[in-house]
């Protein structure tokens, strides 16, 4: 080195190194419509031309894109017409498919509800969409758990896409239970003692909207009561044994009602229905009872059991 402006001179060693031979690559990574995953080589530093690249040993070539890879993991060769080389690790990652788990059929009685509670393999967050169809009788048709209110039998069928693109299908078949249960006591005892002093309609308060029209008759055909639109279970409410205020003798009576169901169908029920002076336990029917009521509607009943038992139970004693 010399220095212009005095002429000195002087010396000094430089070392320069090869520039170290290295490859970049990227994966093009498989979606649910291509399974199968795509390596390019985007950048080689260190190597003249020609290069050439082989992946996993095979024949090395000028091209530098690689498709149609299952998952797994390979090994990037890249050689340089200057007699270097450079290698890479790539990895194709396996598509996250979605599965669904769902219970293919479920029961519910008319009127009732069922929740449709599916399973699926990815977390929430990786969820782009739900459609169920139809969307009848579902309170929500996009979340993935819904609670259905059919009146008929019906197939839902549940679509849930990721975020990836992957999709996946479900169905349920609802069953719609349409066994119209309605019962009307065979005996009732008006004596104004608690238990069972009003004849009136039981059933599934879910099943039935209302009781349109409840009649009875005595043996000969005369209208003893009416009563309209009022709610089945009630039993504070009904006929009391009374006709125009004033109370008759047991006697056995016929009943007839219009019961409102909950898809909108009307359907006559008929019986008979004993008027009688004593307390009456309606446990006698218990396997009749049983059969129709909820679990409110049946504690209602037994608490009036109960009142009747001890009623019996403090009359015997008396007698004693």
């Amino acid at each position: 080195m010399t220095n212009p402006a005095n002429g000195c001179t002087d010396t000094e060693e430089v070392i320069i190194l090869p520039e170290i031979p290295l490859a970049y690559a990227s994966v093009i990574q498989p979606t649910c419509q291509d399974e199968q995953g795509t390596v390019l080589v985007d950048s080689v530093t260190g190597l003249s031309d020609p290069i050439l690249y082989s992946l996993n040993n095979s024949q090395p070539r000028a091209q530098n894109q690689f498709a149609n890879f299952i998952p797994g993991t390979y090994t990037l060769e890249v050689q340089g017409g200057n007699g270097c080389s450079a290698s890479a690790v790539v990895t194709v990652n396996a598509t996250a498919l979605v599965a669904i788990t769902l219970t293919p059929a479920a029961e519910i009685a008319l009127g009732h509800s069922y929740l449709i509670d599916p399973a699926v393999n990815i977390p929430p967050t990786e969820i782009a969409s739900v459609v169920w169809t139809p969307s009848a009788g579902l309170e929500c048709d996009t979340c993935l758990s819904t609670t259905a209110t059919q009146y008929s039998t019906i197939e839902y069928q549940v679509l849930v896409v990721s975020k990836a693109g992957c999709e996946a299908r479900g169905n349920i078949l609802l069953t719609v239970d349409k066994t119209r249960k309605v019962y009307g006591p065979n005996i009732f005892s008006p004596n104004e003692d608690g238990p069972n002093d009003f004849f009136t309609i039981f059933a599934d308060p879910l099943t039935v909207v209302s009781i349109k029209s409840l009649q009875v008759y005595s043996r000969w055909g005369e209208a003893v009561y009416e009563r309209r639109d009022f709610a089945p279970d009630d039993t504070q409410i009904g006929w009391n044994g009374t006709l125009k205020g004033q109370k008759l003798n047991p006697a056995v009576f016929v009943w007839q009602a219009v019961v409102l169901f909950a898809d909108g169908k009307e359907e006559l029920f008929m019986g008979d229905v004993t008027l009688s002076g004593k307390c009456v336990d309606y446990s006698r029917n218990i396997y009749i009872i049983t059969a129709i009521l909820t679990t409110s509607m049946w504690s209602k009943l037994q608490q009036l059991f109960v009142l009747c038992n001890e009623r019996k139970k403090n009359m015997r004693l008396a007698l004693l």
